[in-house]
């Protein structure tokens, strides 16, 4: 079972309890992390201690050359570890006021609002509509033998239609999900997804695990899309934009549960501009 579907699963079985005791209303599961919502990070790291290790001790020179590009991309040497269980002692650390990532920045933010976590909360609620409701679309879509929505113009448009929607909805998440396509967040995280891949070391010792071979293999793909969209005439650019795009979504279902959810929030919309060596 997936970390998706655990959780899901777990959520399921808390509501089944909750309505049993004559609660009329599902819990509000985001509401668990709320305290937590409240201390925000430069940089999500996962509080285990083969995740500290990772930043700290044995690849803080690729930390920093993460940060350099953007803090958030720190937290990728982690991402494989997303979902184990937390170590009180490395959380304890990591909240520490005054703790540094290794280029110096200061890992805890100052403390949020309650209004700011509630507007977090109501974002995290709208992007979970909507990557349901895309993960909707492509099972419709494999359902009549297309590789995904994205292969389909009908359900192209109806995918952008419920991103509308949610956007008059909620302006908090629009501005997030465009400031995403504005920011160029696709090549940010693929840069970052490369940079760790191609580092020998840190794939030495843990480039074989799922997550690690599925994100190697999905950045070498993307290379060769890249390659595509540099060579291709000016009118056919948006063409080779889309068959990436499809093809991300073919492969949602197929790789790590860990890999899917960053696809998901940051991979797709890709403008695929290269990654290069800087």
């Amino acid at each position: 079972m997936s970390d998706r579907d655990a959780k899901a699963a777990a959520e399921v079985e808390l509501n089944t309890q909750v309505l049993a005791f004559g609660a009329k209303n599902p819990f509000p599961m985001e509401r668990l992390y709320f305290g937590a919502k409240r201390r925000p990070k430069a940089a999500y790291i996962t509080p285990t201690a083969e995740g500290y290790k990772r930043v700290w001790e044995d690849f803080s020179g690729l930390a920093k050359d993460l940060a350099l590009k953007d803090k958030n991309l720190v937290g990728l040497i982690t991402a494989d570890l997303a979902g184990e269980k937390s170590d009180p002692n490395i959380a304890r650390i990591l909240n520490k006021p005054g703790v540094t990532l290794p280029d110096g920045t200061t890992l805890n933010l100052p403390l949020k609002s309650i209004a700011d976590v509630e507007k977090d909360i109501e974002v995290g609620r709208v992007w979970n509509a909507y990557v349901a409701y895309k993960a909707d679309l492509n099972k419709l879509a494999r359902d009549k033998g297309f590789a995904s929505y994205a292969s389909v113009e009908v359900l192209r448009d109806a995918l952008k239609n419920y991103a509308n929607q949610l956007g008059e909805f909620s302006p908090n998440w629009k501005f997030e999900f465009n400031s995403r396509k504005s920011q160029n967040t696709p090549y940010k995280y693929a840069w970052g997804l490369t940079k760790i891949v191609n580092n020998d070391a840190f794939m030495k010792k843990h480039g074989n695990t799922q997550f690690w071979v599925d994100t190697e293999a999905l950045m070498r793909y993307r290379d060769n899309y890249v390659k595509l969209y540099q060579d291709a005439p000016s009118g056919s650019k948006s063409k080779v934009q889309n068959a990436w795009n499809e093809y991300l979504n073919q492969v949602i279902p197929l790789v790590d549960p860990k890999l899917a959810n960053i696809i998901d929030r940051y991979l797709e919309n890709d403008s695929l501009t290269e990654v290069g060596n800087e």
